[in-house]
């Protein structure tokens, strides 16, 4: 069957090889034929209604998923259907609190686009009574606006890519859900693709810890009472990349750790069809959309893929003086540890003189995952206590990319861990440097050191 690509909003969806070519008009005037919109600006006028309120540069981001588009170009056009009353444009009141020349007014449907978009099938009669055509209330805007971001990217990144998904407003369809009946959650935003639902939670920093651990909590009943669906938890913290209307910081590193600290040693949290990822706004467009696109949780041929990939590139470093070999795994693994939480190998590296032998456990880590770092604290402190069966010195945390190792933030101090990625390490060998490692000085920053240390 050939495969059509579909954009699902609140699961009714638009064939676009069926309307693609057709254009819709709005009559102006008696005889006048209106204004013409092709398939993609009503599907944009749709994306719109279902979202509720964007910015114009949001439009114009989902505009591009077709066409190319100026910004002066999408202002002009948002001016011509403002014209037509089939959207509402909305000032902003600058203030001393507010960051001044915010791009682009805000955007809302209005009823007549509406009715547009009701007449020519790109509403059903549900779709029709829950849109909303009035300004959202301005102090909740910055988290609106945020989570909108990063909802628009995310739809932009998987049309292109052609994977069928929903954009679905949680206040309106996860709250007539059935499991939360007995949870009482909802998220802020919601996509769901064919085996995944991945729920967007924009942290502004005014929650307490105890109410994100709470609703972590209420994440895991969820999976518990839908375990034939994979959950994705993704906390994204504002910081200074989005056009928000107050100035948030660049560096939101503690906010961040601080949360990845609070879920550490969370009962239920390794669920398989469970993960929660924590970073901030300007890395969350890339850590979700590989989080969307990719298997969760890494699959152990992967991680046994990544791991080998990193241990050549150390025995092809001219510069690493020490040797590598391969432990059996089941030498060391004690009794009560569940495979879930094995390292993805053990290996004996020795200096060349063979005075110096540390068994080491290497364990890949998934840039922003709770999991990922909530397993990395336990090997740790079975390490420190010396819980496996024969002796291990310490551990080699390493990421696929440096990009995921440079932004990730930790939340912990571990004393017997030593940081890197298996890309530094196969470009440190070809350019003839020593393997960069890391160790982890406060709970957000690392600091250089090296495997003699």
């Amino acid at each position: 069957m050939e495969h059509i690509n579909s954009v699902y909003l609140r699961g009714f969806f638009i064939k676009e090889e069926q309307m693609k070519d057709k254009t819709f008009f709005v009559k102006t005037g008696i005889n006048g034929r209106g204004v013409g919109f092709s398939h993609h600006e009503m599907e944009l006028l749709k994306v719109l209604a279902n979202q509720k309120l964007l910015t114009g540069d949001l439009m114009r981001r989902y505009y591009e998923t077709a066409v190319p588009i100026s910004k002066d170009g999408m202002r002009k056009r948002l001016a011509k259907w403002e014209s037509k009353k089939i959207i509402n444009l909305h000032d902003m009141t600058e203030g001393k609190n507010y960051r001044f020349g915010n791009p682009y007014k805000r955007v809302t449907i209005a009823n007549r686009g509406l009715n547009f978009l009701r007449e020519h099938g790109y509403l059903d009669d549900d779709e029709y009574e829950d849109a909303e055509t009035s300004l959202i209330n301005i102090d909740f805007q910055d988290h609106y606006f945020c989570t909108q971001n990063l909802a628009i990217e995310l739809m932009v990144r998987l049309k292109n890519r052609g994977v069928d998904f929903e954009s679905i407003n949680p206040i309106k369809e996860f709250g007539k859900n059935r499991i939360n009946e007995k949870i009482e959650l909802i998220p802020d935003w919601l996509l769901k693709s064919k085996d995944k639902n991945f729920y967007i939670e924009t942290d502004t920093a005014t929650e307490t810890q105890s109410i994100i651990k709470s609703k972590v909590e209420r994440y895991i009943k969820v999976a518990e009472l839908e375990p034939e669906c994979t959950h994705i938890v993704f906390f994204s913290v504002i910081d200074d990349s989005a056009d928000t209307l107050h100035i948030y910081s660049e560096h939101r590193e503690k906010r961040v750790a601080n949360i990845k600290q609070t879920l550490l040693n969370m009962p239920g949290i390794h669920m398989k069809n469970l993960h929660v990822i924590v970073t901030q706004q300007s890395r969350s467009y890339d850590v979700a959309e590989r989080s969307l696109i990719s298997p969760l949780p890494l699959t152990n041929d992967f991680r046994q893929y990544e791991m080998q990939v990193a241990i050549l590139a150390l025995e092809q470093n001219e510069s690493f003086n020490y040797e590598i070999k391969e432990l059996e795994m089941d030498d060391f693994v004690f009794k009560g540890l569940e495979e879930e939480f094995y390292p993805d190998g053990i290996f004996e590296i020795a200096n060349i003189a063979g005075t110096k032998r540390d068994n080491v456990a290497f364990v890949h880590m998934n840039e922003a995952s709770a999991n990922s770092m909530d397993r990395l604290n336990i090997l740790s402190k079975c390490v420190r206590d010396s819980r496996f069966t024969k002796r291990v010195d310490r551990i080699i945390a390493f990421y696929s990319g440096s990009e995921e190792l440079k932004r990730d933030v930790f939340g912990c101090v571990f004393d017997n861990v030593l940081i890197s990625s298996q890309q530094d390490w196969a470009e440190e060998g070809r350019g003839g440097r020593e393997p960069s490692f890391y160790k982890t000085k406060s709970n957000y920053r690392l600091e250089v050191t090296s495997f003699g240390e």
